[in-house]
């Protein structure tokens, strides 16, 4: 059986495999696939992330940055350019670190003040959150 022809269950197998292993599966969509592509960069931004944004610019393509809180206080003008071309950005965490043993509320705090940094930086509200490692315990998932 051929998985492409199926992509609900490649989908759930992905997803079995995923949760089983606690690794994240990745794979690549052809490139005569009529689907979407979601291009994410994680831990920035820093000074690479600048030709990135060249390199998305040029073939005309948006992206999702997940940034990491520390690092938008530490490059503000590369926060602020991410958005200003038209990118979504989401938090990574106040720092690059496992929160997946972080009690909850320390977990909930993390969260929320890497918003807000997002926010009083660039100027732009975000809702979309990627834990660093991809790693966050059951209570932290609610």
């Amino acid at each position: 059986m051929i998985l492409e022809n199926h992509p609900k269950l490649k989908f759930w197998l992905k997803r079995c495999l995923e949760t089983a292993t606690g690794y994240r599966i990745r794979y690549h969509i052809p490139f005569w696939s009529k689907e979407k592509i979601v291009f994410t960069f994680d831990d920035g931004p820093i000074l690479s992330t600048l030709s990135i944004l060249d390199l998305l610019d040029k073939y005309d393509k948006k992206a999702i940055f997940f940034v990491v809180a520390e690092n938008v206080k530490k490059n503000p003008q590369i926060a602020r350019e991410i958005v200003k071309r038209g990118h979504l950005m989401g938090s990574h965490g106040l720092i690059h670190s496992n929160m997946k043993k972080l009690p909850l509320s320390e977990f909930s705090r993390n969260v929320k003040e890497s918003f807000r940094v997002i926010e009083d930086v660039c100027g732009v509200k975000s809702g979309y959150f990627r834990p660093p490692f991809g790693q966050i315990n059951l209570l932290q998932a609610v």
